[in-house]
C-alpha cells in the first residue's frame, strides 16, 4: 500500500512538473508574430502594430509602428505616424517580456490570442 501512495504521489509530481515545462514552452512558441490594435474614443482614432522577433533565446526585438489622428472639436487633425524599435528580455518565470529602455511589460494570454501591454489588448494576426 506504501508503495502504492509513493508510486501516486511520484506521478502527480510529474505531471504538475511536466505542465508547468509545457505552458512555458507554449507562451515562447506563441510570442513571435504580428499584434494590432485599433483606437477609436472621443479624443482620436488610430492602429498600432507591434512586430516581435526573437533574437537569441531571451532577448526579442519589436519593432511598434502605427498612425492616429487627434479629434478636436469633432474634427481630424492631420495623422501622426509611429515607428520605434524596442528591445526586450523574455523572464520565463513570469511568462513576460520586459522591454529594456521604459521598463514596458508585455504579457500573453494565449488562449485568447493577445497580448497585453498596460491596459492595451493586441490582437495576433500572424
Amino acid at each position: 500500500m506504501k508503495k502504492k501512495i509513493q508510486t501516486i504521489i511520484y506521478f502527480l509530481l510529474s505531471c504538475i512538473v511536466l505542465s508547468s515545462c509545457s505552458s512555458g514552452a507554449d507562451n515562447n512558441n506563441f510570442i513571435p508574430g504580428m499584434y494590432v490594435r485599433e483606437v477609436h474614443n472621443e479624443f482620436s482614432i488610430g492602429r498600432d502594430t507591434l512586430v516581435i522577433n526573437p533574437s537569441n533565446t531571451t532577448m526579442y526585438s519589436i519593432i511598434h509602428t502605427g498612425s492616429y489622428q487627434r479629434i478636436k472639436d469633432g474634427k481630424l487633425l492631420s495623422a501622426k505616424s509611429i515607428h520605434e524599435n524596442w528591445t526586450a528580455t523574455y523572464d520565463n518565470d513570469k511568462k513576460i517580456l520586459q522591454e529594456t529602455k521604459r521598463g514596458r511589460v508585455l504579457s500573453f494570454d494565449v488562449p485568447k490570442n493577445i497580448l497585453l501591454l498596460g491596459s492595451s489588448h493586441y490582437k495576433k494576426i500572424k
